[in-house]
């Protein structure tokens, strides 16, 4: 991971985004957060030191509870982001799934919000679908977004089996905005 972030670095990238951890088994839950904890720390003074931004993105938890996966609610990940002085990519979808309002979460974050993953889905599982095309986005995200003057990426997660590169340009939601 520091050998990517150097490389990102040397590329003059800003950002890099890291997918959460996982307990084997959620009995382990607690020797696997301060493992999770200590590495991000690492990691994330080392991306400083090359001015890269270490972003945490939200994950979607196990329902089955074999395995803890980190983090697995937005308070957990809101933890782990101040306890790691890491900043926030927030997968819109992974927040649907969860089950919690997005208006909130991006409120929650405030400053810490960095990065934006955005696809639709049916609120049971990552589909990568246009906005839109789902039922989670149908108030419109990129409006409230504006509304709370977000400056950050918004990186368009979808499906590329199912759309071409034309479709994603034509959608409303990239012409508009």
């Amino acid at each position: 991971m520091k050998e990517w972030i150097k490389r990102l670095a040397d590329y003059g990238g800003g950002h890099a985004v890291i997918h959460g951890g996982l307990a084997h088994a959620s009995e382990n839950q607690e020797v696997a957060l301060q493992r999770l904890t200590e590495r991000l720390k690492d990691l994330n003074d080392y991306a400083e030191s090359h001015q890269i931004d270490l972003l945490f993105e939200n994950q979607i938890p196990d329902k089955l509870n074999y395995t803890h996966i980190f983090p697995s609610s937005v308070k957990e990940w809101v933890e782990i982001l101040n306890n790691t002085n890491t900043k926030a990519c927030l997968d819109v979808a992974h927040l649907a799934v969860q089950g919690d309002s997005f208006k909130e979460t991006v409120e929650i974050l405030g400053d810490s919000l960095k990065s934006i993953h955005l696809s639709d889905n049916d609120g049971l599982s990552d589909l990568h679908l246009l906005p839109g095309e789902g039922k989670v986005l149908q108030d419109d995200a990129l409006d409230y977004l504006e509304k709370v003057n977000y400056q950050g990426p918004i990186v368009f997660e979808v499906n590329p089996y199912k759309y071409s590169l034309q479709d994603i340009l034509q959608h409303p939601s990239v012409t508009n905005f």
